[in-house]
Protein backbone atom coordinates (compact mmCIF):
# COMPACT_ATOMS: atom_id res chain seq x y z
CA UNK A 1 0.00 0.00 0.00
CA UNK A 2 1.15 3.43 -1.06
CA UNK A 3 1.04 6.09 1.63
CA UNK A 4 -1.62 7.87 -0.12
CA UNK A 5 -4.01 5.02 -0.41
CA UNK A 6 -3.66 4.69 3.20
CA UNK A 7 -4.13 8.15 3.98
CA UNK A 8 -7.19 8.02 1.96
CA UNK A 9 -8.67 5.30 4.99
CA UNK A 10 -7.19 7.40 7.33
CA UNK A 11 -10.47 9.28 8.70
CA UNK A 12 -12.42 5.52 9.81
CA UNK A 13 -9.37 3.74 11.12
CA UNK A 14 -8.64 6.80 13.43
CA UNK A 15 -12.46 6.56 13.98
CA UNK A 16 -12.85 2.49 14.73
CA UNK A 17 -9.45 2.71 16.74
CA UNK A 18 -11.51 5.67 19.03
CA UNK A 19 -14.57 3.35 19.37
CA UNK A 20 -12.58 -0.06 20.10
CA UNK A 21 -10.18 1.95 22.74
CA UNK A 22 -11.30 4.49 25.11
CA UNK A 23 -8.65 6.39 25.79
CA UNK A 24 -7.51 8.89 22.99
CA UNK A 25 -3.95 8.42 22.90
CA UNK A 26 -4.47 4.34 23.15
CA UNK A 27 -6.32 5.13 20.06
CA UNK A 28 -3.69 6.78 18.11
CA UNK A 29 -0.97 4.04 19.42
CA UNK A 30 -3.46 1.95 17.80
CA UNK A 31 -3.93 3.74 14.53
CA UNK A 32 0.19 4.29 14.40
CA UNK A 33 0.44 0.51 14.96
CA UNK A 34 -1.77 -0.50 11.99
CA UNK A 35 0.12 2.06 9.21
CA UNK A 36 2.99 0.29 10.63
CA UNK A 37 1.46 -3.17 9.75
CA UNK A 38 0.38 -1.95 6.44
CA UNK A 39 3.72 -1.24 5.63
CA UNK A 40 5.58 -4.06 6.67
CA UNK A 41 2.94 -6.62 5.74
CA UNK A 42 0.56 -5.05 3.44
CA UNK A 43 -2.73 -7.05 2.34
CA UNK A 44 -2.07 -10.01 -0.32
CA UNK A 45 -5.83 -9.45 -2.38
CA UNK A 46 -5.67 -6.02 -3.79
CA UNK A 47 -9.41 -4.34 -3.68
CA UNK A 48 -9.05 -6.12 0.12
CA UNK A 49 -7.51 -3.57 2.25
CA UNK A 50 -10.92 -1.72 3.81
CA UNK A 51 -11.55 -5.38 5.35
CA UNK A 52 -8.12 -5.77 5.82
CA UNK A 53 -7.49 -2.96 7.80
CA UNK A 54 -10.48 -3.13 9.93
CA UNK A 55 -9.39 -6.75 10.72
CA UNK A 56 -5.81 -5.08 11.45
CA UNK A 57 -7.01 -2.50 13.48
CA UNK A 58 -9.25 -4.59 15.47
CA UNK A 59 -6.55 -7.30 16.50
CA UNK A 60 -4.22 -4.64 17.81
CA UNK A 61 -6.55 -2.54 19.34
CA UNK A 62 -7.59 -6.03 21.11
CA UNK A 63 -3.76 -7.25 21.93
CA UNK A 64 -3.52 -3.41 23.29
CA UNK A 65 -6.70 -3.67 25.90
CA UNK A 66 -5.57 -7.19 26.96
CA UNK A 67 -1.80 -5.79 27.69
CA UNK A 68 -3.76 -2.78 29.64
CA UNK A 69 -5.95 -5.17 31.13
CA UNK A 70 -3.01 -7.26 32.77
CA UNK A 71 -0.72 -4.45 33.34
CA UNK A 72 -3.62 -2.83 35.46
CA UNK A 73 -4.43 -6.36 37.09
CA UNK A 74 -0.15 -7.17 37.84
CA UNK A 75 1.47 -3.17 38.74
CA UNK A 76 -0.37 -2.73 41.66
CA UNK A 77 -0.06 -6.20 42.92
CA UNK A 78 4.18 -6.15 42.16
CA UNK A 79 3.89 -2.55 43.74
CA UNK A 80 2.62 -3.68 46.91
CA UNK A 81 4.82 -6.63 47.28
CA UNK A 82 7.89 -4.54 46.72
CA UNK A 83 7.31 -1.75 49.22
CA UNK A 84 5.48 -3.52 51.74
CA UNK A 85 8.35 -5.74 52.88
CA UNK A 86 10.87 -2.65 52.59
CA UNK A 87 8.02 -0.79 54.61
CA UNK A 88 8.05 -3.26 57.26
CA UNK A 89 11.67 -3.70 57.84
CA UNK A 90 11.99 -0.23 58.22
CA UNK A 91 9.53 -0.04 60.57
CA UNK A 92 11.47 -3.08 62.66
CA UNK A 93 14.38 -1.51 61.99
CA UNK A 94 13.47 1.89 63.43
CA UNK A 95 11.66 0.43 66.47
CA UNK A 96 14.80 -1.63 67.04
CA UNK A 97 17.19 1.65 67.48
CA UNK A 98 14.87 3.32 69.96
CA UNK A 99 14.75 0.21 71.75
CA UNK A 100 18.81 0.32 71.58
CA UNK A 101 18.35 3.71 72.97
CA UNK A 102 16.16 3.46 75.86
CA UNK A 103 19.13 0.63 76.56
CA UNK A 104 21.95 2.66 76.42
CA UNK A 105 20.04 5.75 78.09
CA UNK A 106 19.27 3.30 81.09
CA UNK A 107 23.13 2.50 81.11
CA UNK A 108 25.08 3.89 84.80
CA UNK A 109 28.34 6.36 84.12
CA UNK A 110 30.72 6.13 82.68
CA UNK A 111 29.36 3.02 80.44
CA UNK A 112 26.25 5.53 78.72
CA UNK A 113 28.61 8.04 77.94
CA UNK A 114 30.97 5.59 76.65
CA UNK A 115 28.53 3.92 74.34
CA UNK A 116 27.08 7.11 72.90
CA UNK A 117 30.60 8.40 72.27
CA UNK A 118 32.16 5.46 70.81
CA UNK A 119 28.83 4.12 68.11
CA UNK A 120 26.73 7.30 67.93
CA UNK A 121 29.68 10.27 67.54
CA UNK A 122 32.23 7.03 66.03
CA UNK A 123 34.41 8.56 67.82
CA UNK A 124 37.45 5.32 68.74
CA UNK A 125 38.19 4.64 72.47
CA UNK A 126 41.85 6.74 72.00
CA UNK A 127 39.76 9.79 71.23
CA UNK A 128 37.05 8.99 74.17
CA UNK A 129 39.94 8.77 76.41
CA UNK A 130 41.49 11.73 75.28
CA UNK A 131 38.04 13.89 75.83
CA UNK A 132 37.59 12.28 79.03
CA UNK A 133 41.40 12.25 80.31
CA UNK A 134 41.50 8.43 81.16
CA UNK A 135 43.84 5.74 79.62
CA UNK A 136 42.40 4.15 76.55
CA UNK A 137 42.65 0.49 78.41
CA UNK A 138 39.83 1.92 81.05
CA UNK A 139 37.22 3.08 77.45
CA UNK A 140 37.59 -0.13 76.71
CA UNK A 141 36.85 -1.80 79.29
CA UNK A 142 33.74 0.68 79.78
CA UNK A 143 33.09 0.18 76.51
CA UNK A 144 33.26 -4.34 77.00
CA UNK A 145 31.20 -3.66 80.09
CA UNK A 146 28.74 -1.54 78.62
CA UNK A 147 28.00 -3.58 75.83
CA UNK A 148 27.67 -7.09 78.08
CA UNK A 149 25.17 -5.07 80.25
CA UNK A 150 23.07 -4.14 76.95
CA UNK A 151 23.44 -7.63 75.58
CA UNK A 152 22.11 -9.05 78.88
CA UNK A 153 19.11 -6.27 78.74
CA UNK A 154 18.30 -6.90 75.39
CA UNK A 155 18.07 -10.89 76.48
CA UNK A 156 16.02 -10.10 78.57
CA UNK A 157 13.23 -8.25 77.57
CA UNK A 158 13.40 -10.38 74.23
CA UNK A 159 12.86 -13.26 77.08
CA UNK A 160 16.42 -15.17 75.68
CA UNK A 161 15.32 -14.74 71.91
CA UNK A 162 18.49 -13.11 71.15
CA UNK A 163 17.35 -13.05 67.18
CA UNK A 164 15.18 -10.68 67.72
CA UNK A 165 17.46 -7.92 68.32
CA UNK A 166 20.90 -8.99 67.34
CA UNK A 167 20.92 -8.91 63.57
CA UNK A 168 19.87 -5.33 63.71
CA UNK A 169 22.47 -4.30 66.57
CA UNK A 170 25.73 -6.81 65.46
CA UNK A 171 27.65 -4.07 64.69
CA UNK A 172 27.64 -3.06 68.44
CA UNK A 173 28.10 -6.99 69.76
CA UNK A 174 30.90 -7.81 67.05
CA UNK A 175 33.66 -9.70 69.25
CA UNK A 176 31.30 -10.68 72.09
CA UNK A 177 30.38 -14.17 72.75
Amino acid sequence: MTIEELLAHAGWVRGLARELVSDAHLAEDVVQQTWLAAMERPPVVRGAEVTWLKRVVRNIAARVHRSRSVRERCEPQGAMREALPEEDATVEWLELQQKLIRHVLQLDEPYRSTVLHRFFLDLTPTEIAARKGIPAGTVRTHLHRALEQLRASLDRESGGRRAEWRGALFPLFEGLP
